[in-house]
């Protein structure tokens, strides 16, 4: 267990949670991470002029602003950076803010993480174990699909990651290397959005590829296709 990330949102209970998510990360021998989760639908209602904030605790009712959201936010944010620090110290990276789509930036910023916290109801920490990231490869039998095989091998025992393959036109005996890893077999002409689908490119992943099939088709279709990924992609030559 190397990386712990503790997720809050605005509303969430801080202190008491940065706390329990410390003392859990110094039980595993963690490094402990906070991310402050800033929705951007809050922000876009804020700038509508009709939108009002009610209070918890009085009920009272005020016009709710962009600007006021602003200063709500940056002193929320320096509350959460204060409690981290005084838990975690002052190490480079343990707190961070994203905004954008929740869903998104928490996949997003959890890549890479073993262990994922969630604030539960009354201050209770829920989590999450996330799968470690893997190496995918995407080769074909031409001299630059063999040398996109050997470079994910490598890059899979260095990293201790899994490694999974997608193979277009190559042996059986090509796994003879790799008993452990997943493999996906494809005939010649597989269209490169079909084997896309056959790997997991989501944050965290890195993903090799053969040049010969990252350009093939020509155009800027693979291109872009590639570009749109959220994985790490090397394009290999």
């Amino acid at each position: 267990m190397r990386r712990l990330l503790l997720a809050l949102d605005a509303q969430d209970r801080p202190q008491q949670q940065i706390e329990a998510a410390a003392m859990l990360a110094a039980a595993l021998g963690a490094r402990l991470e906070v991310l402050l989760l800033e929705d951007e639908e809050l922000h876009a209602a804020a700038a509508l002029p009709i939108m009002q904030e009610i209070s918890s605790a009085s009920a009272r009712t005020r016009e709710l602003s962009t600007e006021a959201l602003e200063q709500a936010l940056r002193a929320i944010s320096r509350t959460v950076e204060s409690g981290v620090r005084a838990v975690a110290g002052n190490g480079e990276g343990r707190f961070h803010v994203r905004r954008g789509p929740r869903d998104v930036a928490l996949e997003e910023a959890s890549a890479g993480v073993d262990l994922l916290l969630l604030p539960g109801r009354r201050g209770v920490l829920r989590f999450r174990m996330l799968p470690t990231p893997g190496v995918c490869a995407i080769c074909d039998d031409s001299p630059a699909g063999l040398r996109t095989l050997e470079l994910a091998r490598r890059l899979s025992q260095q990293t201790g990651r899994a490694l999974s393959l997608v193979l277009i036109g190559l042996p059986a005996q090509a796994e003879a290397e790799d008993p452990c890893s997943k493999r996906r077999d494809f005939p010649a002409g597989a269209s490169l959005e079909q084997l896309l689908q056959a790997v997991d490119t989501g944050p965290g992943n890195v993903l090799l590829i053969s040049r010969d099939v990252a350009t093939a088709g020509g155009g800027k279709g693979p291109a872009d296709q590639l570009a749109s990924l959220r994985c790490e992609v090397l394009v290999v030559g």
